[in-house]
């Protein structure tokens, strides 16, 4: 398994195709759309068909569903940690400063 900083390079990396990403065709978004659904095996068998058939013949969706795979495997291993008690109250303070400069 990789390390933490190469993950994170990886991760860099792949959000910073985006603008590539972004010239997909339209039934690319419809893809997009569907993808948690797909991986989740929740897609109807029919829409799961033309779902493969699509990433059959599109480089670009195919590449976005492994990064999207992995994205999911990197965040699924991170770990829930409680904030400190005076991280959280500087973190509020903060926020309640914030939120009163821009009313």
């Amino acid at each position: 398994m990789r390390g933490w900083k190469e993950k994170m390079d990886w991760l860099n990396k792949y959000l910073g195709q985006g603008r590539a990403r972004a010239k997909m065709h339209g039934s690319c978004k419809e893809v997009l759309d569907l993808l948690h659904d797909f991986l989740s095996g929740e897609l109807p068998a029919a829409e799961r068909a033309l779902l493969e058939e699509h990433l059959r013949d599109c480089q670009p969706c195919l590449e976005f569903l492994e990064g999207y795979k992995q994205t999911v495997e990197l965040v699924g291993e991170l770990s829930y940690e409680d904030m400190p008690e005076e991280l959280r109250s500087r973190l509020h303070r903060f926020l309640s400063e914030r939120i009163k400069q821009k009313s």
